[in-house]
């Protein structure tokens, strides 16, 4: 019996697989990836510190890896971008 635990349905990821998967529809998919609270992005020291890592549970490194499998589009991933704009204009954190 593994003791891994499986990936939870909520976190992004999880989120564009199960719109790839048809179990969402983008309808559906584009509101809990744009209302998600990331992990904040690498944000470099200096101009020399630009090979930084992307921590788990940022943007890039949930929604980018889904558009990087091929589980969203580029269109889509902007949407998620415009989205998440347009929820903090509204002041929604």
């Amino acid at each position: 019996m593994s003791t891994a635990q499986s990936p939870d349905p909520t976190e992004p990821y999880a989120i564009a697989h199960r719109y790839a998967a048809g179990e969402l529809s983008w309808d559906e998919a584009l509101p809990l990836l744009a209302q998600w609270h990331y992990e904040p992005s690498f944000q470099p020291a200096n101009d020399a510190d630009e090979l930084g890592i992307e921590p788990d549970g940022s943007f890039s490194s949930t929604v980018g890896r889904a558009l990087d499998d091929g589980l969203i589009t580029a269109a889509q991933y902007d949407q998620v971008l415009d989205a998440r704009d347009a929820l903090r204009a509204a002041g929604q954190p």
